[in-house]
């Protein structure tokens, strides 16, 4: 079967959208081999197809860059010691990648 149950990590609620909760996910398929890095809202990820919004696309930015990209996770700053953003969303995270999986 090619059904499977998307992993998902909350990261925060979207104050600007009726304070839904914000969840990431990192999916790959066999038309996204390196992967995406991906987000939905609860209410949208209980549906039977969600709608997700692709944050990062890890194989056109493998084949922008020339570089065979492996994504390895992500960190991203709690609302209340980000600074730059409006305190409403998680506006800050950082993504770890190697190149070709080899560090």
């Amino acid at each position: 079967s090619q059904d499977r149950i998307p992993h998902v990590s909350c990261h925060g609620r979207d104050e600007s959208n009726g304070n839904r909760r914000v969840l990431f996910n990192f999916w790959k398929d066999q038309d996204h081999p390196k992967g995406i890095w991906r987000k939905t809202f609860e209410d949208e990820y209980k549906k039977e197809k969600p709608q997700w919004t692709t944050v990062l696309d890890v194989d056109k930015l493998a084949e922008t860059d020339g570089i065979s990209w492996v994504w390895k996770g992500s960190s991203l700053l709690a609302r209340k010691r980000d600074t730059g953003g409006d305190g409403k969303l998680v506006s800050r995270a950082l993504l770890s990648l190697s190149r070709g999986g080899s560090d």
